[in-house]
């Protein structure tokens, strides 16, 4: 249950962003845990690869390139990301189908 957790953790943060005022609110723990999702995601419902890539561009719109740049290559992105994807991994199948639908439509 706590894997499936983690996918309600970047709905939420995608949820936020949309939110709040003057742009997102992204930091590099935020864009590892939602980039991890999405890419997991993405392996699991590869025909829903360009839903799932929208929905990290809600976290980042508003941001450029090169700030992009700057949290992807920020250390809390890389061990965040890492952690979120080996977390996910060991989700079985189904509930991992599941939990990619939900992350989609924003269901708890």
């Amino acid at each position: 249950m706590q894997h499936k957790s983690v996918l309600l953790v970047a709905m939420s943060l995608l949820q936020f962003s949309q939110l709040a005022l003057g742009g997102p609110a992204v930091n590099p723990q935020s864009l590892g845990t939602v980039q991890a999702a999405v890419d997991f995601c993405t392996q699991i419902k590869p025909d829903d690869a360009a839903k799932f890539r929208e929905q990290a561009v809600l976290l980042t719109s508003g941001l450029s390139e090169q700030e992009l740049t700057g949290l992807r290559d920020a250390e809390d992105y890389k061990e965040t990301y890492a952690s979120v994807i080996a977390s996910l991994g060991e989700i079985d199948s189904i509930d991992a189908v599941l939990a990619c639908d939900r992350f989609l439509t924003g269901e708890d």
